[in-house]
């Protein structure tokens, strides 16, 4: 239990396991020291692919498994880092290819090693593993037009299967802004097709590793926040103030 500089049991509003400031006035009690690791479902990026770039050649699944750095097969490419139910990280590459006037395709790839794919879409010699795939399309001014449902390769092509024992079809969608014609906005606050240079400018996603509280700090109005090994951040209890 926090204590102020006498020893004394600090009086407060007890937090519940999501961080929420419950109404109740009692000792606080800082019961909150381990955050459990929660499965990504939805990765966000925006940025700008470059209008300039010349429409590749049809590749073929195994091409793409086998070089997906290749000019021919791929223009631009991110990491990203989600995570399972079992609060386990894994790295994805998202590869990006032009493969029509104003239409790109992208590619997520994972180890082959964490993931467990249909046939015909790992390659054990890169250790590529091909889970999710769509295609996104602009105007003619290179703003966000359309995105397509996203194609998984696990069993059912309804997610993507995580080993050791992770909850199976994580549906972890792709989501590159409000795009015009599939989402009815403006098609400028995510992915555009314009100039001539590739770049990633913000990239995230909503999942997180398990993690241990590693220290607390307390605000001007009371509000415990702890802070955990994991690097997010969560409210533990507020200490009830007076005014003098």
């Amino acid at each position: 239990s926090p204590k102020d500089t006498d020893g004394l049991t600090l009086q407060g509003f007890q937090a519940d396991a999501s961080g929420n400031i419950l109404g109740t006035i009692g000792d606080l009690v800082l019961t909150t020291t381990q955050q459990i690791g929660t499965p990504t479902t939805e990765v966000e990026m925006s940025g700008n692919l470059n209008a300039s770039e010349p429409v590749v050649t049809a590749f073929t699944t195994a091409q793409l498994l086998a070089d997906p750095s290749n000019p021919a097969i791929s223009q631009f490419s991110t990491g990203v880092r989600i995570f399972d139910s079992l609060g386990v990280g894994h790295d994805l590459t998202v590869y990006f290819a032009k493969t029509s006037a104003n239409t790109w395709t992208y590619s997520a790839l994972a180890n082959e090693s964490e993931v467990t794919v249909t046939a015909g879409n790992s390659n054990s010699t890169t250790g590529n593993a091909l889970v999710a795939q769509g295609t996104l399309g602009f105007t003619s001014a290179g703003l966000l037009d359309t995105e397509s449902a996203v194609t998984y390769f696990n069993s059912g092509g309804t997610g993507i299967d995580f080993s050791n024992g992770s909850t199976a079809a994580q549906a972890a969608a792709f989501d590159f802004g409000t795009s015009i014609t599939t989402d009815g906005g403006t098609g400028t606050d995510g992915m555009l097709q314009q100039g001539s240079n590739s770049v990633l400018l913000t990239l995230s996603q909503d999942g997180f590793a398990n993690g241990t509280l590693t220290g607390t700090s307390i605000g001007e109005d009371g509000l415990i926040t702890g802070r955990f090994s994991n690097g997010t951040t969560q409210n533990l209890g507020q200490v009830a103030l007076t005014r003098f």
